[in-house]
């Protein structure tokens, strides 16, 4: 008879007596995980009519796996209460995949603005500040309850991240996973700024109102196009809210990057029909 930890190798893992130094960090990371896994996709407060929203702000771009990430996003925000989303797509117009997704369910918006080449350094930039500049243009003259998040369609998302962005008030942030080669990565003020991730903090919309030309910029050396942005807006560290307990102790996003897929051992960058109709007739 198979025993339950058969069904389960990393469970196995985890209740090894012995194990090499590489097998015991993996192990005591897979307790750290495990340990907290029943709540996970638990939402920490229930929805009201008058409670603030988040704003989530989507970049997405052309790729075989684009459809596949949209919609596992899309199935997360649908299980966060007062979720608005913006999708951003780099297309000079609406396509057919991504406006498909216009007011779907979870009060989407998508607006579209091309990849500016030669000028951008970094990817999504233009497609941030357009999101950014839709929710000037149409919710800051009529609220400022709430907070905006900038969520790649490719990562994770536990539930609670989207009720700190609701509720962010001026600067808050957190751990994110799998991140510059690190399980999970925290932030830490240096010189009064914060090296940070895009996927770890989220913007009050009251703040975003006082500061009316805070965007990304173009010219933001690697690495600093988050810290960047964040300094715009002059909060000091009592400001920052370190979410979502007040010492930034769980992880509430990853980055899981969807691998790219193969054809016959090539990767696909783009959809092609022709080359989908010669594998099909060498399968004959």
């Amino acid at each position: 008879m198979m025993k339950f930890t058969d069904y389960f190798p990393a469970i196995r893992l985890i209740c090894s007596p012995t194990a090499t130094p590489t097998n015991r960090t993996r192990r005591i990371a897979l307790q750290s995980y495990s340990h907290r896994s029943h709540d996970l996709l638990s939402t920490t407060t229930p929805p009201t009519p008058s409670a603030p929203k988040a704003y989530v702000i989507t970049p997405t771009y052309q790729r075989p796996t684009q459809e596949a990430d949209l919609l596992r996003l899309c199935y997360t925000l649908m299980q966060a209460p007062h979720v608005r989303w913006i999708i951003v797509e780099d297309s000079d117009d609406k396509t057919e995949l991504v406006g498909a997704w216009d007011g779907v369910g979870v009060g989407e918006r998508v607006v579209n603005k091309c990849f500016i080449s030669g000028i951008e350094s970094h990817r999504g930039v233009t497609q941030r500040n357009t999101g950014l500049a839709w929710v000037r243009h149409n919710v800051l003259p009529s609220s400022r309850a709430g907070g905006v998040y900038f969520a790649d369609d490719d990562n994770t998302y536990d539930l609670r991240v989207f009720d700190v962005v609701r509720n962010t008030t001026k600067i808050s942030v957190w751990k994110v996973g799998i991140v510059s080669g690190l399980l999970e990565e925290g932030p830490v003020c240096v010189n009064g700024k914060y090296p940070i991730d895009m996927a770890a903090f989220a913007v009050g919309l009251d703040l975003l109102a006082q500061v009316s030309g805070a965007n990304f910029s173009h010219t933001s050396k690697t690495g600093h196009l988050e810290t960047d942005f964040i300094t715009l807006f002059n909060v000091s560290s009592p400001d920052i809210t370190t979410a979502p307990d007040g010492n930034c102790s769980r992880v509430l996003a990853w980055h899981t990057k969807t691998v790219l897929p193969e054809v016959d051992g090539t990767p696909v960058f783009v959809l092609n029909s022709e080359r989908q109709e010669d594998r099909a007739e060498k399968l004959q």
